[in-house]
């Protein structure tokens, strides 16, 4: 069964939700492309340590307050690039398209 499409910020305590706030600051400005994707998107990071943590907490976080997206997080043997691809249900991609800043061509 698949979740509503709908943000639950409730889901995350205080702490999280600072911290959910945080991570995007540091996530967006590392990131090396952006793929379109008829539901969603793929993000391009560079292949470090630091990068991969920081994806791999916002990830958890996100998907407590926003069950409805599907991520995908990939790191290739060589470790560049670190892939993240976010997609969801009809309305998925406008949301992240605010909620992360996106840029539109």
């Amino acid at each position: 069964m698949k979740a509503e499409f709908a943000c639950n910020l409730s889901a995350l305590d205080d702490t999280q939700r600072e911290r959910h706030r945080e991570l995007p600051r540091d996530m967006l400005n590392k990131i090396l492309a952006i793929k379109d994707l008829p539901d969603g998107y793929r993000f391009e990071f560079p292949g470090s340590a630091f990068v991969f943590s920081a994806i791999s907490e916002w990830v958890l976080l996100e998907r407590l307050c926003c069950p409805f997206l599907t991520f995908s997080l990939e790191i290739d043997q060589d470790a560049e690039p670190i892939l993240l691809t976010l997609r969801g249900p009809l309305g998925v991609k406008q949301s992240l398209t605010s909620e992360l800043q996106i840029p539109q061509p």
